[in-house]
């Protein structure tokens, strides 16, 4: 059976070749339960499943560790084995996190507010700040989007509904109704990251993809079929020149 990649199979043979020689474990799943994790318990607050502040408080621990160095540390062991999607997009959520921890803890200790400097500044709001933020990383999300469009249906399940998400967490800055709606939306985000985690992890523990990923088949890239035919028409004129 195949081997299910963790994030991409798209790589060149060439690229695979400089890969190590031993083999490295799949840290796709961890990744994607820290996100789904992460997304879960911070929306609970948006939801009003949980209590708004102290659901902050407690979650910014935990984007710290799990939510951030987690998914960062897996980005690192994806590029270990050549797959610059996954390893860019989850060193870059590993560091959407870790930003956010960071700035709860920052916010909470008084030192990143409007009246910690010794001058106060008048009229300081964080809203355009953040809805920029929110949109930028929604952008960002969108050009992850556009390669899974090579790897697997679930994928690109999970990264149009994160960028649905961010879009609506930006509008969610000024709209109390838009922000109920990515909280509950955001629920499905970590679902679908939930199950995309246990499909890859169940791959790798049971060698059957039990749950589908509904992987993508399409051609090759231009330049691999250009290698391929220049290969085969390297290898048909080898006998000739022996001759």
């Amino acid at each position: 059976m195949d081997e299910i990649r963790s994030m991409s199979d798209v790589e060149s043979p060439d690229e695979r070749e400089i890969g190590p020689s031993w083999k490295v474990a799949n840290p796709a799943p961890l990744a994607l339960f820290a996100f789904g994790f992460m997304t879960a318990f911070l929306q609970g607050a948006t939801t009003k499943i949980t209590d708004d502040q102290p659901t902050k408080d407690f979650t910014a621990c935990f984007a710290i560790f799990f939510g951030g160095l987690m998914p960062f540390i897996a980005g690192m062991w994806e590029m270990w084995k050549n797959n610059s999607f996954a390893a860019v997009a989850f060193m870059s959520y590993g560091g959407f996190w870790l930003s956010w921890g960071l700035y709860m803890i920052l916010k909470s200790a008084n030192v990143w507010t409007g009246q910690s400097s010794n001058t106060p500044i008048p009229d300081y709001s964080l809203i355009k700040t953040q809805e920029m933020m929110l949109s930028l990383w929604g952008i960002i999300t969108f050009c992850f989007f556009i390669q899974t469009l090579r790897i697997n249906r679930v994928l690109q399940v999970v990264f149009f509904s994160l960028m649905v998400l961010f879009f609506l967490l930006a509008g969610g800055i000024r709209s109390e109704t838009c922000n109920k709606v990515a909280g509950w939306w955001g629920m499905w985000v970590a679902f679908i990251c939930f199950y995309a985690a246990t499909a890859i992890l169940t791959v790798d523990v049971w060698g059957h993809e039990y749950l589908p990923l509904w992987h993508v088949k399409m051609a090759p890239p231009a330049a691999a079929v250009q290698r391929s035919v220049g290969s085969v028409a390297s290898s048909a004129d080898r006998p000739q020149q022996d001759k």
